[in-house]
């Protein structure tokens, strides 16, 4: 006896982890958030951000940057990844296009995402919402002869500090 043709059709359970947000938080950094919470090399991530640099590259304008000499990567939580780009000349300007782009290891898994059901995370190009708005003057003024007051529209740093605590170092930016 031969089986008839037929059409089955099947439940499909599998739901890997997806990005759920992806945003700028500065000239510098991305965020992009998980679906779910995720491990690489069966633990966490923060224990093998090295490896998972060579899966991700982050496109910035027509540039593609790499991690490790481009980026560094960081993860406070098993759900969100933080690109650091390294050098001013490839930090975001405002309503440039950013992508995140996860290319997994298709012949070795090991350090691939997966979440808590052993689910792999597909490879995906994922747009950044690129919120980013740089300081700009707001106003700049003559004090004295020999001074100029410049006002910015939000209060900004350098080298992570008020910037009262590193006026020797940005003198020389000034012409």
């Amino acid at each position: 006896d031969f089986t008839a043709d037929f059409t089955q059709l099947v439940d499909n359970s599998y739901v890997p982890a997806v990005v759920s947000s992806a945003t700028t938080t500065s000239s510098n950094v991305v965020t992009v958030g998980l679906s779910e919470a995720v491990t690489s090399a069966n633990g966490d991530l923060s224990q093998n951000l090295g490896n998972l640099e060579g899966l991700f590259t982050l496109k910035v304008g027509d540039t593609t940057l790499t991690g490790g000499s481009d980026y560094t990567l960081t993860s406070a939580d098993n759900q969100t990844l933080t690109f650091t780009i390294v050098a001013e000349s490839n930090y975001i300007e405002k309503d440039e296009i950013v992508q995140v782009v996860y290319n997994a290891d298709a012949a070795d898994t090991t350090h691939n995402l997966k979440d808590g059901q052993n689910d792999f995370t597909a490879d995906f190009t994922q747009l950044v919402d690129n919120s980013y708005v740089p300081a700009v003057v707001s106003s700049a003024t003559s004090e004295s002869n020999s001074q100029i007051k410049v006002v910015l529209d939000q209060s900004v740093t350098s080298n992570g500090v008020d910037l009262a605590y590193n006026l020797d170092n940005l003198e020389n930016l000034f012409v």
